[in-house]
């Protein structure tokens, strides 16, 4: 069986964040930016100037991707380092 045609990948960035609601003393405020681990398969050319990541694919559908699962768009710029994981790799049993 083939392995999905996208690189499963791990992606390391920096998400926007806010700070606490209210009045804020900017002697004392301390930032906390918010690093992220998102792991999924990359969705080649999905939006320009963001790296998009899918959940879930249809193993039936390898030649021809049409369905995916949960994307998620990170903007270019926020992201720190990606690395290429080793694709899992299926039977043809395993999808009975």
């Amino acid at each position: 069986m083939s392995a999905c045609p996208w690189s499963l990948v791990a992606v390391l960035w920096k998400d926007a964040f806010d700070g606490p609601n209210g009045w804020t003393d900017i002697k004392e405020y301390e930032t906390k930016p918010a690093m992220v681990c998102t792991v999924g398969w990359l969705w080649p050319e999905c939006l320009e100037g963001y790296v998009t990541l899918v959940n879930s694919y249809f193993p039936d559908e390898v030649e021809d991707m049409e369905t995916v699962g949960m994307p998620v768009h990170i903007p270019v710029g926020m992201v720190k380092r990606t690395i290429v994981l080793v694709q899992p790799s299926f039977e043809e049993g395993d999808l009975k």
